[in-house]
C-alpha cells in the first residue's frame, strides 16, 4: 500500500469501478466520477469494443501529474475540485478513460 486513500466503488454490468483520493471524501468521489459509467458506455459504443478488464480505477493525487495505464488513470489534484464546482468539468477524466481504447487497445494501422 502506498498510503491511505478515501475510496468509493460502484459497478457497471461487467466492471468494478474504484475511485480514490486522499483529499476528497467517498461522497465527493461519487460526485467527481459520476459520469464515468456513461463515458465508458459511450467509448464502448463508438469503438465497438467492450471494456476488457474486470476493474477500472481512477486516482486523484496531489500534484500536477496525470497518466493512464491499462485499467488505471492517475489524475492531477485540480481535477476533483473542478468537477465538484462544475459537473461538466470532466474533460481530463474522459480523456484518460478514452486511452483504455485508443492507445491501449486500438492503435493506428500505419
Amino acid at each position: 500500500m502506498i498510503g491511505k486513500f478515501n475510496k468509493f466503488t460502484e459497478k457497471t454490468s461487467n466492471t468494478k469501478l474504484d475511485y480514490y483520493s486522499k483529499k476528497h471524501s467517498a461522497e465527493e468521489l461519487k460526485i467527481i466520477f459520476d459520469k464515468t459509467k456513461s463515458m465508458m458506455a459511450f467509448f464502448e459504443e463508438k469503438s465497438g469494443i467492450k471494456y476488457y478488464q474486470p476493474t477500472y480505477s481512477q486516482i486523484i493525487i496531489i500534484g500536477e501529474h496525470y497518466q493512464e495505464m491499462s485499467g488505471l488513470s492517475v489524475l492531477k489534484s485540480t481535477c476533483g475540485g473542478l468537477a465538484l464546482k462544475n459537473g461538466t468539468e470532466t474533460n481530463l477524466i474522459s480523456h484518460e478513460l478514452a486511452h483504455q481504447w485508443w492507445g491501449n487497445r486500438i492503435t493506428c494501422k500505419t
